[in-house]
């Protein structure tokens, strides 16, 4: 399903607020399908959400450690739970994109 179902199309707004106001319950759904996975990303940011292609952001300019990289496996399983997730708890199929930028130190990147 691309679009976005009945629940979230009577919300106001575009597609990324309709998965911003559910994205709690996708959290904490995921945490009951893979825990491994909702560690890895209940830390990320929603950049962007076309009602498919999902933009997530791991930069976050409040962190202690701005240099810090996260372990984004290559196992497609953690990325699969959090698309199951989205699917389930909003009925958008999506695409998972990562924009992950590297905050500036003192000069060094």
């Amino acid at each position: 399903m691309a679009g976005p179902p009945d629940a979230l199309s009577s919300l106001p707004g575009e597609p990324l607020h309709a998965l911003r106001a559910q994205w709690s319950d996708v959290l904490m759904l995921l945490e009951r399908i893979d825990r491994v996975a909702w560690m890895i990303w209940f830390d990320a940011r929603l950049a962007a959400f076309d009602g498919q292609a999902l933009v997530l952001d791991f930069s976050d300019p409040a962190r202690l450690d701005p240099g810090q990289r996260y372990p984004l496996r290559e196992d497609v399983r953690d990325r699969d739970a959090l698309v199951l997730a989205i699917q389930q708890v909003t009925g958008y199929q999506v695409e998972i994109q990562i924009q992950s930028q590297m905050v500036e130190v003192d000069g060094e990147h």
